[in-house]
């Protein structure tokens, strides 16, 4: 999958890390925080972009005002068509199983879109304020917020698989590991785990940090990014134990992923890119500064793709090869 694809990005790394050009490249966002101005390319998608993913061959991005997916070649750094009609307020995208899934959050449904022919499947009914998508165990995991579930999808059918699992929170972000099911409890400041055989919880909810809003987990790590803090955590994948001090970033963290080297992450309020590396745990002492309110981020072979909702832009930071 290409979001957990081993990621090199050497020309961010460069600048993060205070190579020569780190001084001319200091300034400070409107939000006030200081960081590296880094010019990467710019791809105009409008009515609000906050969400990207990456199929084999192209990225894609929903918008929220509208409720449409866009398609961007990665090469050209151009749209491809005119964007496709999707569910109403669009908030997650994520592929799997040769589909782009998208969430309609405002209709409670789930689109698959073809991306070899760009059509849409007609949508299906997912419960309670669809948001967050994940994919593991051969099936789509997508959490509802407004009765704190967590709805077990078939790909081939688009269809709801038994009961939803009831977390007793607010989902607001998920992720698959080797054996269990990772979901975000931002009302109750939790991670929730979820076997995938039995379909119930595992465990006990581990505490991580006040308004936890995004997850992700790689190489027996589990990421989670604390909004209302400015923090991430990390957890042993086997145990659920906390590994380390909580690691500071920009102001606001929605988004994380990461790759064999870093952990990459998304600051709304800070309008700010944070690099961790995820050897050391050490943050970066200089965020990169991508633009107005972002949102959401992937990783691709052609480096890092970032949602910016208030620019009506997905920018594209080139890396090295994977």
């Amino acid at each position: 999958m290409l979001k957990r694809s081993a990621l090199i990005v050497a020309a961010l790394t460069l600048v993060a890390c205070g190579g020569d050009a780190t001084a001319a490249s200091r300034t400070t966002n409107s939000a006030g925080v200081n960081g590296l101005r880094f010019n990467g390319e710019k791809v105009g998608v409008s009515d609000r972009p906050v969400a990207v993913t990456a199929s084999s061959a192209s990225i894609w991005a929903s918008s929220v005002t509208r409720g449409t997916l866009s398609e961007i070649d990665p090469d050209t750094h151009k749209r491809v068509g005119a964007p496709i009609r999707v569910g109403r307020a669009p908030y997650s995208v994520h592929y799997a199983f040769n589909r782009v899934w998208v969430a309609g959050f405002r209709d409670d449904t789930l689109v698959a879109v073809d991306p070899s022919t760009r059509r849409a499947a007609r949508p299906v009914a997912v419960p309670d304020r669809p948001f967050g998508i994940a994919d593991g165990f051969g099936s789509l995991w997508v959490g509802g917020v407004s009765r704190g579930v967590v709805s077990r999808v078939d790909p081939a059918t688009g269809v709801v698989v038994g009961a939803p699992i009831v977390i007793d929170g607010v989902p607001h972000g998920i992720a698959t590991g080797v054996a269990l099911v990772w979901v975000v409890d931002i009302r109750d400041n939790q991670v929730v785990r979820i076997d995938p055989a039995t379909g119930r919880i595992a465990g006990e909810p581990v505490p991580v940090g006040v308004l936890p809003s995004a997850i992700a987990v790689r190489d027996g790590v589990v990421w989670v990014a604390n909004a209302r803090h400015g923090t991430v955590v990390r957890l042993s994948e086997a145990t659920g134990q906390r590994l380390g001090r909580p690691i500071r970033v920009a102001a606001r963290p929605v988004a994380i992923a990461v790759d064999a080297t870093s952990a990459w992450v998304v600051s709304l309020d800070g309008d700010a890119l944070t690099r961790i590396d995820v050897k050391t745990g050490k943050a970066d002492r200089l965020p990169i500064l991508i633009g107005d309110a972002p949102s959401d981020v992937t990783l691709t072979p052609s480096g890092l793709w970032v949602a910016n909702g208030k620019d009506d832009e997905v920018v594209n930071y080139a890396s090295g090869p994977s």
